[in-house]
């Protein structure tokens, strides 16, 4: 690892153990399965990590650097769990993006400790968080849109706590029911295949707040928000960034950023849809202003500017 990334981990490690030297406290539940949540307790401790388990999952999660936020944006800071990263913006009461390896065997239903989906809806430990108010369950008590993850819930099944732990406020985001339940859907499921056909993949998954549609990350002051009491915004788009490391030391990559609405896409139509809104990583840096490939810029900025260009002239086969 680079020495400049292996500071700022250190930095964040620091940060992240500082906002968390408070009594514990426990999340407040907006919807929880009713045969686990006397273990609620136990899922959200799993979140305390070690300074050595943070510096862990960072390496596990972002092989090509902790991407870098805008250099406008301040309130934002990272939310690292043992088994995805999430990137918190408190100004937006959301997160901006959520990282996570992916194996063939976390998505393979014959693995011992793979689960069912455990719906458990509920606030992040408030005490794990700085000068900032987090979402609360009352933030998402419209019908208007769903609690949609960020990382997906099936990509967390291989265990219970990983599972549990995907339906934390923080990795919500408002979504629209049919981008929720169709379209993006079938985004998440068709990375779940690729974990399976590759055996390894990274996966990058986000908002982006363009309403204005100039290609440029909206002020904050200026994105759409909630129309629940207006402390959650909503996003203009969504994206996936999927990676894959060839034998050669190559890295494959395929990104498609959606247009966040309520049509509903269904059938035949979405693979069309989905080829359409495929884009390279630079167009999705350039709307969020996040720099993806920080790390790799780092090493080998040639390699980076390959890869962060490339456009993938289709879907990845599932078979």
């Amino acid at each position: 690892m680079h020495p400049a990334v292996r500071i700022l981990i250190r930095s964040i490690v620091f940060f992240t153990l500082a906002i968390g030297c408070v009594p514990p406290s426990y999340a407040e539940i907006c919807q929880c399965d009713s045969q686990i949540v006397d273990q609620v307790p136990i899922f959200d401790m799993a979140v305390r990590l070690t300074n050595v388990e943070r510096i862990e999952s960072i390496e596990r999660h972002l092989p090509w650097g902790i991407p870098r936020n805008p250099i406008n944006q301040k309130n934002e800071f990272l939310i690292i769990q043992r088994h995805f990263i999430v990137n918190y913006d408190a100004d937006l009461n959301t997160a901006t993006w959520v990282a996570y390896r992916l194996t063939a065997e976390h998505v393979d239903e014959n693995q011992p400790g793979y689960v069912k989906r455990l719906d458990c809806f509920r606030d992040f430990p408030s005490d794990l968080y700085a000068d900032t108010t987090p979402p609360t369950c009352d933030d998402y008590d419209k019908d208007s849109f769903d609690r949609g993850h960020i990382a997906n819930s099936n990509d967390m099944r291989r265990s219970r706590i990983a599972n549990a732990n995907s339906f934390f406020l923080t990795n919500m985001a408002p979504q629209y029911p049919n981008f929720n339940r169709k379209i993006w859907r079938t985004l998440e499921d068709q990375a779940n295949k690729w974990a399976a056909l590759k055996s390894n993949i990274y996966i990058i998954s986000g908002a982006v707040f363009d309403n204005d549609n100039d290609g440029h990350r909206d002020p904050d002051e200026l994105t759409k928000k909630d129309d629940g009491n207006e402390r959650i915004a909503v996003a203009s788009h969504f994206y996936k960034i999927i990676f894959h490391m060839l034998p050669d030391g190559s890295i494959e990559t395929i990104s498609i950023l959606l247009p966040h609405n309520n049509e509903s896409i269904t059938g035949a139509d979405r693979w069309p849809y989905l080829r359409d809104h495929i884009v390279a990583i630079s167009d999705i840096e350039n709307r969020t202003g996040i720099n993806f490939l920080t790390e790799l810029e780092i090493d080998d900025s040639a390699k980076a500017h390959t890869v962060r260009e490339y456009k993938s002239p289709g879907l990845w086969p599932t078979n």
